[in-house]
């Protein structure tokens, strides 16, 4: 990872996401998919919501020199940063619901807690296939449903009460396609064969609670909901609720399952 001090350029959101968001909550998942997607030396391999390439990164050390890997996002904040820390790939700027390739292009697509945002989440998928190569594979992972996320409930119920409903929203939001029930549809009439969905266990740790909630909030919209009071007192009964959290070292360390989906396309 490139050091904060030569992020020139680079927007506060992106440097932020990178800093806070990625080693402890992103970045162990990189592997997880990658394997699921079976990435060997040689493969084209597309990640779709690519945000700052940790998915890309970690799929470009699998493809090797003899492959090529292409990471793709709307946010051009979060593709500056991704350029700085490995300009070998190819960093693109595009919509997931109009993907800039031709048919066929790649033999794996990998897309990382980001199928939730795309606005027609059928029309991604539908392009996921047509640039897959016949037989390519597709892995995804999307965030377990919410009431897996313990800690991220109570935080909910907390801020609820201090900001807004739609404080609680903004956190349940992540996890709205969780449940596989609710993905497996959505590949309905696609190109896709060989579905599989599995929740996959997994953690959120930060070194404290209340680095947690300082990225939470200023990583989000929270931080627009809340005035000097409310947001003081949403920080004295957060600390309190998330307690249970913690380990002997005072790290929080809450359940952030995944469901982790594969499929391959239509031969």
């Amino acid at each position: 990872m490139t050091k904060a001090e030569d992020w020139t350029g680079v927007s506060e959101d992106a440097q932020l996401y990178e800093q806070k968001f990625v080693p402890n909550l992103f970045g162990p998942w990189a592997p997880v998919v990658a394997t699921a997607a079976e990435i060997h030396a040689g493969d084209r391999v597309l990640d779709i919501g690519c945000g700052t390439g940790v998915l890309a990164r970690e799929a470009a050390r699998r493809a090797g020199s003899t492959g090529q890997v292409t990471g793709l996002d709307l946010d051009d904040g979060m593709l500056s940063m991704a350029r700085l820390s490995v300009p070998a790939i190819d960093w693109r700027q595009g919509d997931a619901c109009d993907l800039p390739f031709d048919d066929e292009s790649f033999d794996v697509v990998v897309s990382q807690f980001a199928l939730m945002y795309f606005p027609d989440q059928r029309v991604a998928l539908w392009e996921m296939a047509r640039v897959l190569t016949k037989s390519g594979r597709l892995a995804l992972a999307v965030w377990a449903p919410f009431e897996f996320a313990r800690g991220y409930v109570r935080l909910a119920e907390v801020a609820e009460r201090h900001a807004s409903k739609e404080a609680e929203q903004i956190l349940r939001r992540p996890h709205r396609l969780g449940d596989p029930d609710m993905l497996r549809p959505l590949f309905e009439q696609t190109d896709f064969e060989n579905l599989a969905l599995e929740i996959t266990k997994g953690f959120y740790s930060q070194p404290s609670i209340d680095a947690f909630l300082e990225a939470e909030v200023q990583g989000s919209p929270l931080h627009k909901l809340f005035d000097d009071d409310s947001y003081a007192a949403f920080l004295e009964e957060a600390r309190e609720a998330l307690q249970p959290f913690c380990n002997q070292k005072g790290e929080l360390v809450i359940p952030m399952d995944a469901t982790i989906v594969t499929a391959r396309k239509r031969g």
